[in-house]
């Protein structure tokens, strides 16, 4: 007999990046946001979906605009793989690129889901948009994390 995998109900989605994002500059990338602790036994989701809220003060010039999301996790809890900020982190930390579209609206983006780990990680997101995003303009990166049902 043929089994059917189907998936768990996901957690409320929760905000990861919001004011880390405004004003980030063309080729940038985020501070890192709060720590998620996946490792904890409340926790361990397989699975990560995002949802990413932008918006552009002009219509980018370049000809594939897009962010990186990079996940940097801790074995121990407490040392992340560098990133962030000034250090841009490891291209084996990264997610997913995710496309923009040529627009000054504000778009939403939900890109394919990522697995994760069961470690406490950050997300940082990279600009390569070719713009500085706009300040306080709504930008915000969340999370929906779910599971394979069991």
């Amino acid at each position: 007999m043929a089994t059917t995998f189907k998936w768990d109900a996901p957690a409320t989605p929760t905000t990861f990046l919001n004011t880390e994002l405004d004003t980030l500059l063309d080729g940038s990338c985020s501070a890192a946001s709060t720590a998620f602790d996946n490792g904890d036994a409340s926790a361990r989701f397989q699975w990560a979906q995002a949802d990413l809220t932008l918006t552009l003060a002009a219509t980018t010039s370049l000809a594939n605009p897009s962010v990186e999301l990079y996940i940097v996790y801790s074995l121990d809890g407490f040392n992340f793989e560098s990133g962030g900020g000034s250090v841009a982190p490891s291209l084996g930390s990264l997610a997913r690129v995710i496309p923009i579209r040529n627009t000054t609206s504000s778009q939403w983006r939900v890109p394919r889901p990522i697995p994760i780990y069961p470690y406490p990680f950050k997300l940082i997101l990279k600009n390569a948009i070719g713009q500085t995003l706009v300040g306080s303009g709504g930008n915000a990166l969340r999370l929906g994390l779910f599971n394979e049902a069991t």
